[in-house]
């Protein structure tokens, strides 16, 4: 027997256990590694998907509450005539509605109310009156300063229309100075879904000219 065989192979045999124990620790090592990797991927691309449908759902709501409020405001708009005209009964009712499976609420709040007398209207439209006839002389009926002139006009004497008091025609006189109500009101849309939880509110302000008899317990 070669004895510096011996000695190698004495030598070389733990060198080579210890060499594949630390292997085998490494592999482990690495292959939890690249398990926790792929978990914590799995799970943000799950976290990134329910936020994804999070937003989209809560923009349902949102698209669902803007819809109702913006029928609500042009409905009232087109009953009245105009923007700033009295509709104060169509805007100011609670109303709930379903769209797209989102349920509406609609609920209206008195900001604030300034009584105002319709003589300054009267002056006003007084004023808009010389100042259309001026602008809107023969031949001059479709420039566009007659047409400005035109629809201040109009708004002037709506507004002073609106703020005299409504009597019956040939029974009472109306009162040389009648009042009226600036009111500003918030309009508020909550819309829930009930299916995911998700919500939104949106709010509009919105300003009307009111007759006080329109108004029920108007402070003018």
């Amino acid at each position: 027997m070669n004895p510096r065989a011996t000695t190698e192979a004495r030598w070389n045999g733990p060198a080579r256990s210890r060499q594949a124990g630390l292997t085998l620790l490494v592999t482990l090592i690495m292959l939890i590694m690249v398990t926790l990797i792929v978990v914590m991927s799995y799970n943000l691309g799950q976290s990134n998907l329910k936020i994804v449908g999070n937003a989209q759902d809560r923009l349902r709501a949102l698209n669902a509450a803007e819809a109702v409020l913006n029928d609500r405001i042009s409905g009232a708009v087109a009953a009245a005539g105009s923007v700033t005209a009295c509709n104060y009964a169509t805007l100011v009712t609670p109303s709930e509605k379903i769209v797209d499976n989102v349920k509406v609420n609609i609920v209206a709040s008195v900001l604030s109310e300034t009584c105002q007398s319709n003589a300054s209207f009267r002056t006003a439209w007084n004023t808009s009156l010389t100042a259309m006839q001026a602008a809107c002389t023969p031949g001059n009926e479709t420039s566009e300063a007659c047409l400005a002139a035109k629809a201040i006009d109009d708004a002037n004497r709506r507004n002073f229309l609106e703020c005299t008091v409504k009597v019956a025609p040939g029974v009472q006189a109306p009162p040389p100075n009648s009042y009226c109500a600036q009111i500003n009101l918030e309009l508020r849309a909550s819309a829930e879904d009930n299916a995911t939880d998700a919500a939104a509110l949106v709010t509009r302000g919105v300003n009307l000219l009111c007759a006080i008899q329109d108004i029920p317990n108007s402070k003018c």
